[in-house]
């Protein structure tokens, strides 16, 4: 609780009468040292007089300068400069007018060296005032606010200045006993009296104990990731709170506030780089152009608008089947400023075949990125049917609608779980990769795919959930205590999606580089110390075990794709693989028993694995015992000229409707 009166501000006019009490009080000091030192005294009639002629000078000076305006707690080094500027602007004054009128105040000792001790004295005595005023109520307000120690990573400008914003966060007070920097030139150094110290674990470790540390801080977010990675961990180890604050470039703009000390994202913590792209290059290619995204709601689609408005895109069209998320969506870009693009949004299934096509047809899109899917592994498992129907048939919806209106590039988003899929979503998305794939470049479409891993954030992935749990109390519930998942960015999925659409010629997988795996468990544990929690005694991790058609460990590359290299480092190429000469009876095969009426599941998922063999699911043959593949097996083998000639004539099979 604050101390009473502790948040009151003193009136200017209270400011007012005490700098010129303080004035006065210079100028009786000034008298005495005049007296001593000088040839003679003032005389009690030449002193009132002169006291008025001071105290009407040092008020003009106030007035000029506005010193008395201030809040004195908060005074800083340009608030003290003012007053310096008071003390030259008072001797100015008086040896002008004493220049001016030499035989006004003949009893008074003229001459520069007293009105220069003066006005010294005045500024000295006005600065001393607002030291210790400042200093009582920090002391006020350290008595008043719960002690935190903490440690400060970089002794640098970004460590002083963090320094100065911890010392004047008003909610919190936060003690900083120390600083921590990777410099070997800065060790056993200070910094307003604060040891600097090694940045090696050991010494971090110490410090944390010696000092009863509770959190450490990052004066500058732009810390290599391996860094912070090894910083949490030691944080973790020690049951302390990782915090960051922002740049001093983010308090130039005036964007800075000193309660923005924050915990560490987890997307902070990847044990990575952040993928960085050519945007220039990008925005070269998109510029003046047109473009359609499908799952425009969705935690892909919607950043995947957010940056194409960014690259000078003419026009935008937002497809989902969510009306509420449309709305959002194009709230979020209005509110982002995306003057310029004409936003458009589409609320279409993309199961209806007439639908779609009106759309592709009216708008004419240069390219056309399909993030629109269900990804939700346990729920689809239960309903195969609706995820094929949306998955591979709506896929091939749009695809067809793509080549007939002469759409120039389709980009699908695929992800790591069509890779020797053990659930109905991966192998949907397998059947999809393999649809897209055949078709490469069609008449004047050219078709991608991406494939990548978890995207953190995203609607329905461990993320949000741990968070969730993690705010309930607990526990926080881990499958399994080996399971690893690849991981991205939503920023750097999209941007490396877009990227894929700017360097393919149609016919390429392209997969993303995301670094190593990441033990869900390490990351639980990672969230909850960063939400200030201990885990397993603040906050337990329970397992609850694998979920049906949930893998241990995602791959990203079948064994038979052999990664190709690309020019961008993180982007590299699945080699290309030929397509089931059957492929389109197949998917007619299973369009007719997905509109029956009792589509049996086990069926659906025997026809899935004459395409893809790699399919296990409970139930089936292993694989070894299952059917020879349909897929060939000789490298770069171009597309079967009949799909490709079906799809470019139109004789696609109609569009399912629910």
């Amino acid at each position: 609780m604050l101390i009473p009166g502790y948040n009151r501000v003193a009136s200017r006019w209270l400011i007012f009468g005490l700098e010129l009490v303080l004035a006065h009080l210079a100028f009786m000091c000034s008298v005495l040292v005049a007296g001593r030192f000088g040839p003679a005294t003032p005389t009690e009639v030449g002193y009132a007089g002169s006291s008025v002629v001071n105290a009407a000078i040092s008020s003009a000076c106030m007035m000029v300068l506005r010193t008395h305006v201030g809040i004195i707690r908060f005074s800083s080094s340009r608030d003290l400069l003012t007053v310096v500027q008071f003390g030259v602007l008072q001797f100015l004054l008086w040896t002008v007018l004493q220049m001016m009128f030499p035989d006004i105040l003949p009893d008074f000792p003229p001459g520069g060296q007293f009105f220069l001790v003066n006005a010294l004295l005045a500024s000295l005595f006005i600065i001393t005032s607002r030291i210790l005023i400042k200093e009582v109520f920090s002391l006020g307000g350290r008595m008043s606010r719960e002690r935190v120690n903490v440690l400060v990573y970089g002794a640098d400008d970004h460590g002083h200045s963090a320094l100065q914003a911890i010392q004047g966060d008003r909610k919190l007070f936060r003690n900083v006993v120390g600083f921590i920097d990777p410099g070997k030139d800065r060790i056993g150094k200070a910094i307003s009296g604060r040891k600097v110290m090694a940045a090696d674990k050991a010494t971090i470790t110490r410090a944390i104990r010696q000092h009863h540390v509770r959190e450490l801080i990052l004066a500058d977010g732009r810390v290599d990731e391996r860094v912070k990675s090894e910083l949490l961990n030691i944080c973790n180890e020690q049951g302390i709170r990782l915090a960051t604050i922002p740049p001093i470039s983010a308090w130039v703009d005036g964007s800075y506030h000193p309660l923005r000390i924050r915990d560490m994202t987890i997307e902070s913590v990847l044990d990575r780089e952040a993928i960085t792209l050519d945007n220039e290059r990008t925005s070269r290619e998109l510029n003046g152009t047109t473009v359609l995204v499908t799952g425009a709601a969705g935690s892909i689609g919607g950043e995947l608008c957010a940056q194409l408005c960014r690259h000078g895109i003419r026009r935008l069209v937002m497809l989902d089947v969510s009306e509420t998320g449309l709305h959002d969506a194009l709230r979020r870009l209005r509110d982002a400023d995306t003057t310029g693009v004409d936003l458009v949004i589409e609320l279409a299934n993309i199961r209806d075949r007439e639908r779609v096509e009106r759309i592709l047809d009216q708008h004419r899109p240069h390219l056309l990125y399909h993030a629109a899917a269900y990804k939700h592994v346990p729920i689809l498992e239960a309903f195969p049917r609706e995820t094929l129907m949306t998955n591979v048939l709506g896929t091939k919806t749009l695809a067809d609608a793509a080549i007939r209106t002469g759409v120039r590039t389709f980009v699908m988003i695929s992800t790591d779980k069509a890779v020797n899929p053990t659930n109905i979503m991966g192998a949907s998305k397998r059947l999809a990769e393999i649809y897209v794939n055949a078709l490469g470049s069609t008449g004047t479409t050219h078709f991608i795919t991406t494939r990548f891993g978890n995207v953190l954030a995203s609607n329905g992935s461990v993320v949000p959930i741990f968070r969730s749990q993690i705010d309930q109390g607990g526990p926080v519930t881990v499958t399994h205590p080996d399971i690893t998942r690849y991981f991205m960015t939503i920023p750097e999925a999209s941007s490396l999606v877009i990227e894929a659409s700017i360097m393919g010629q149609g016919g390429e997988i392209y997969v993303f580089d995301m670094g190593k795996p990441v033990r869900i468990l390490d990351m639980a544990r990672k969230m909850i110390q960063l939400a200030g929690f201990r885990p397993e005694i603040d906050v337990r991790i329970e397992f609850s075990g694998l979920r049906k058609g949930e893998k241990l460990h995602e791959e990203l590359f079948r064994l038979e794709e052999n990664p190709l290299p690309t020019h961008h480092p993180k982007i590299l190429k699945a080699r290309h693989q030929s397509v089931p000469d059957a492929f389109l009876d197949i998917l007619e095969e299973l369009r007719t028993l997905l509109v029956a009426p009792d589509c049996d599941p086990q069926v659906l998922r025997g026809i899935i694995r004459r395409v893809v063999p790699e399919y296990v699911y409970e139930g089936c043959e292993s694989a070894t015992e299952a059917a020879a593949p349909v897929n060939g097996s000789h490298e770069n083998t171009p597309p079967p000229t009949s799909l490709a000639a079906a799809v470019s004539h139109g004789a696609p099979e109609e569009a399912l409707r629910d």
